[in-house]
């Protein structure tokens, strides 16, 4: 569904590089963050679940190959991550407060 929308927003032009979209927890899906970072090159700040994991979204945007190929795209991508993990950071601190 995450991917139908996006298409939807880029079709219609309503989607840019860099562009932040805010979604709820029914689009909470690692592959979400991947799509929307590698496809789209946007920003998906999607709430997070109780049992989200940080490790394992690190482990599914992180190429293996990235200590080889450090390119403009995955600098960029890296940089967005950064900003996705320090939003799960401080929305797990307002849950736990």
């Amino acid at each position: 569904m995450f991917l139908k929308i996006l298409e939807q927003m880029k079709k219609h032009h309503l989607l840019h590089h860099n562009d932040k979209i805010l979604a709820d927890r029914g689009y909470y899906n690692y592959e979400n963050y991947e799509i929307g970072l590698k496809k789209y090159h946007i920003q998906p700040l999607i709430l997070t679940k109780s049992n989200s994991n940080i490790e394992k979204l690190n482990n599914a945007l992180t190429s293996p190959l990235e200590y080889f190929r450090q390119n403009k795209k995955d600098k960029e991508n890296k940089s967005k991550f950064i900003k996705l993990q320090t939003h799960f950071e401080k929305h797990n601190q307002k849950k736990k407060n």
